[in-house]
């Protein structure tokens, strides 16, 4: 027997929940159906903490679940059952965590579940987002169709992400590597002449007294208990992006941030663009598509201004009239007038789909501009802090050697 712990509707049309042994999925399934209860989902009790703990050390790569439902999708398009394509792909799949992952979705799958809810219990590797998509494909018949769409969608959100780290990627390690030159000018190459300006006892600019304080202060013997409170700022600085209030500034600021501005929007809208024009074409209603848009959009700011898209679309409003209103600050004249004129030929998932095509194409122009000035403007502003550094200590050599 194992504990499970429940959620489902009962005969007057009620949520409840609540804990239960039983023998398995079905036996679950049979009890509560013996007390007037339509099971909706559930889970091994045993399991709820461990999958949190857990959680990142099972974490799987996005490439992996690409494949994986890329694969799903060409086979159940070849007609063959879902239950014998989940066995197929487990086998192709290389990941053992991800491959003992699919072989328990697979034995969920075969005690009668539905495939949205097996991927419910891994809710740690599946998103919110990619479950109720295929809900909607179980639902619809469209399960194919889902996958595929999913497939592509995620495959440009993985392009996307890869394109933005790559970008971020030399800069990163400019400025890492000329960090490292600059710590060891201090540490090495200014103590050589901290002994010379001691012993001939002349007053020393003030430039040259910060540049030896610092060099001292970065050979002192507390500099590795400064370090590891360094650390803990850090530590505590990530908890503290958590917080609702601190996300929500730091994202203000990051809008307004000239060369950062566009890359976030343009990364939110193509992601926004996605979710939307998938859901049109499976067949969802625009307000359900809107709703679950929010589940990958990152940026804070952005998905306030889609919930109250969603909130003006559900009283009766156009999605061209609302977003208008919402504002045209985070929304682009050019989409708006794209989405209106989808609305009024009944093509606005071509026109979204347009749109998307579009927005990756500035996404990626916005990337190279950006990657191409950062480059260069690190390295003016390390050369002259290296200059400086560098001017700093020899003018007093300068001025010795002229007493000479």
């Amino acid at each position: 027997m194992q504990k499970f712990s429940w959620k489902g509707m009962n005969k007057s049309g009620m949520n409840c929940n609540g804990v239960l042994f039983a023998k398995s999925y079905q036996d679950l399934k049979e009890k509560l159906l013996e007390q007037g209860v339509a099971l909706s989902n559930y889970k091994a009790a045993s399991n709820l903490n461990l999958n949190k703990i857990l959680k990142f050390s099972r974490k799987v790569r996005l490439i992996e679940i690409i494949n994986f439902l890329q694969n799903l999708s060409v086979l159940l398009e070849s007609g063959i059952d879902l239950l014998q394509s989940l066995t197929l792909v487990r086998k192709q799949t290389k990941d053992k965590n991800f491959k003992n992952i699919i072989e328990q979705v697979e034995q969920d799958v075969g005690e009668g579940q539905t495939f949205a809810m097996s991927l419910q219990k891994q809710d740690f590797v599946f998103s919110k987002f990619v479950i109720w998509m295929i809900n909607v494909g179980e639902k619809t018949g469209k399960l194919d169709f889902v996958l595929k769409q999913l497939t592509n969608f995620l495959l440009v959100r993985f392009n996307l992400t890869k394109s933005l780290k790559q970008a971020a990627m030399l800069p990163i390690m400019t400025l890492v590597f000329s960090l490292l030159i600059i710590l060891g000018i201090f540490i090495f190459v200014v103590p050589q002449f901290e002994t010379v300006f001691e012993t001939v006892g002349k007053s020393l600019p003030s430039s040259t007294k910060l540049v030896l304080k610092i060099s001292n202060f970065l050979r002192s013997d507390y500099i590795f208990e400064y370090f590891l409170l360094f650390c803990a700022f850090l530590i505590f600085s990530f908890f503290l992006f958590n917080f609702r209030l601190i996300k929500i500034l730091r994202d203000k600021l990051f809008l307004n941030i000239y060369f950062l501005k566009d890359i976030i929007l343009y990364f939110d809208l193509i992601s926004f663009l996605s979710v939307l024009s998938i859901s049109l074409k499976s067949g969802i209603p625009l307000k359900e598509g809107l709703n679950n848009s929010l589940y990958t959009i990152k940026n804070v700011i952005f998905k306030q201004k889609i919930t109250d898209l969603t909130s003006l679309v559900s009283q009766g409003e156009p999605l061209t009239n609302s977003l208008k209103t919402v504002g045209r600050d985070l929304f682009p004249e050019s989409l708006i007038i794209a989405i209106s004129v989808g609305e009024q030929t009944g093509n606005l998932d071509v026109m979204l789909e347009k749109q998307l095509t579009f927005f990756k194409r500035e996404l990626d122009a916005k990337l190279r501009v950006v990657t191409s000035l950062i480059q260069p403007i690190l390295m003016i502003l390390v050369g002259i802090l290296v200059a400086t550094l560098i001017l700093s200590v020899y003018l007093p050599v300068f001025d010795m050697a002229n007493l000479f």
